[in-house]
């Protein structure tokens, strides 16, 4: 494993190992734009797919805008017949509680929580009275990160137990009951001591980094304060930390796959269908998982994590990563943008440096070890700046421009005759084949050489590959030669004796014999 791969979260690990092992090569780039999480690309046999944990080309724009919105989820699922728990919506900064009031007095117990987090972030359970009320709601305000979002969801507490239903494609390939962190007491340890006990575990990290989370002690005292830590279970008695059952603040997951019943999987494919997601964690409270009982809807995840069926702490683990990869691969499409570029032994390139349009014939030489430019008027100011310019008065791209280089090098080449000599060295950016690169050139004089650029193995590898059958290009220099070499060849086929005897101190190695 790459450490590339090794240091990614665990769903984007898994699936990245699953790719592999069908002979996917795997590409990693880091983004930073909404998380340190990264983008993975896989291409084999000239098709590719990118994928940033469960959210992938499966995943469209409309379906994440749906699943950010707890709310609209709601209302979308509502209107298509699908249960969810009942509702209301505390808009903005809506100070105006009274129907709040009033719903929490029609149901007894009611969950708040932000429209637009996720993670269990801003969430309280078990509110049955107005003053817990207002503290959940300003617990769930505070939990808000996202712009015009801080609206608020207040929800029937409905009975019965929480699923994770896993919806591949319009299957659903896994479902698991998550536990909300918790210990199990030995008669001697406080609450304290059996955390970090339990937090020794090395099956948990920080996160999203391992198989399980380790539990937070600043979540335990604030969902049951300080003195809840200064507890001693009895033996074998069973603690419930924390109200919220995500995995990543510690819970654990019990395999429920084979026992849920047909009608609940479908109501799972039916809420993924109706959010517009092809991979989509829907999460589901029913009285009973055999079928038959009442079942509620109570929220979407358009790019839920794989751990808690890759490593379910109860039951048989399911490797849910293959069933993604399939999905992805019947989806993958052709090569945009392979990842070298096939060049031939000649080609045209094009830098800003030169100016805008122009573009100036390369040859490609995999024999060379550096790239080298044409370059005339070179030399270093006091100051210890480099200044050229590029080609010289005789060459069709010459500007007269002068240059100037702050960092350089120099280097030992061995020029066209063999010869070692001592050239400057910069890096400059350059376009060939459509990808944009940052090379070194040495500067050098290429008047007598065909093309004013020579492209070097500096340049060519790891980016391109040099496809030697591939239709050279013929500049001013090229059409020049092919010219001279017509006419000397015509000159020649009519009488080979003659034309040796009149050009035996220029043909090489050519030793003239009279006719005998």
């Amino acid at each position: 494993m790459s450490n590339a791969i090794k240091d990614l979260k665990i769903t984007n690990r898994l699936l990245a190992l699953e790719a592999q092992s069908r002979g996917w090569d795997i590409e990693v780039f880091k983004s930073t734009f909404y998380s340190p999480q990264a983008i993975l690309r896989a291409e084999k046999n000239g098709k590719e797919f990118f994928f940033s944990s469960t959210m992938t080309a499966l995943t469209p724009a409309c379906g994440y805008l749906i699943a950010e919105d707890k709310y609209l989820t709601y209302e979308l699922l509502k209107s298509a017949g699908i249960s969810t728990p009942e509702y209301i919506m505390i808009p903005g900064e809506s100070n105006d509680f009274s129907e709040a009031h009033a719903f929490l007095k029609k149901h007894g117990h009611v969950v708040v929580k932000p429209t637009c987090t996720n993670h269990g972030d801003g969430i309280t359970m078990g509110v049955s009275n107005e003053k817990q009320l207002v503290e959940a709601i300003d617990v769930a305000r505070k939990a808000t990160t996202q712009i015009n979002s801080s609206a608020i969801l207040v929800q029937e507490q409905v009975e019965g137990k929480e699923y994770r239903f896993l919806v591949v494609d319009g299957k659903c390939v896994a479902v698991a009951n998550r536990r909300p962190a918790f210990v199990v007491g030995d008669g001697k340890k406080t609450v304290l001591e059996l955390i970090e006990e339990k937090n020794k575990d090395p099956l948990r990290g920080e996160e999203h980094s391992k198989p399980l989370t380790k539990i937070s002690i600043n979540d335990v005292i604030q969902t049951n304060g300080e003195n809840f830590l200064k507890l001693v279970p009895r033996h074998n008695q069973e603690v419930e930390l924390l109200k919220t059952s995500n995995l990543s603040r510690g819970g654990e997951a019990v395999n429920c796959t084979d026992i849920a019943s047909s009608e609940l999987k479908k109501l799972a494919k039916n809420t993924a269908t109706r959010c517009q997601l092809g991979i989509a964690g829907v999460d589901i409270i029913t009285t009973d998982l055999h079928g038959g009982g009442k079942n509620y809807v109570i929220e979407v995840n358009s790019s839920p994590g794989i751990r808690m069926h890759v490593y379910s702490g109860t039951g048989s683990s399911i490797n849910v990563a293959k069933y993604i990869i399939s999905a992805l691969e019947r989806y993958a499409n052709p090569v945009a943008q392979p990842r070298k570029r096939i060049i031939g032994r000649s080609g045209y390139v094009k830098s800003a440096l030169f100016g805008e349009g122009i573009k100036v014939p390369a040859r490609i030489d995999t024999g060379a070890r550096i790239a080298s430019i044409w370059a005339s008027n070179i030399s270093v100011s006091k100051d210890g700046k480099l200044h050229f310019c590029f080609f010289d008065k005789q060459s069709e791209f010459y500007t007269g421009k002068l240059h100037e280089a702050d960092k350089y090098k120099v280097s030992m080449i061995r020029n066209s005759t063999g010869q070692e000599e001592m050239r400057f060295c910069i890096k400059m950016p350059i376009i060939l084949a459509g990808k944009k690169i940052f090379a070194s050139f040495s500067l050098s004089d290429r008047s007598s050489n065909s093309y004013p650029i020579l492209i070097g193995r500096n340049v060519i590898n790891r980016k391109f590959i040099v496809n030697v059958e591939q239709k050279k290009v013929k500049n001013n220099y090229e059409i020049s030669r092919i010219s001279t070499d017509k006419k000397i060849n015509e000159e020649l086929a009519k009488n080979p004796y003659e034309f040796c005897k009149n050009h035996a101190g220029v043909i090489a190695g050519l030793k003239h014999k009279s006719q005998s």
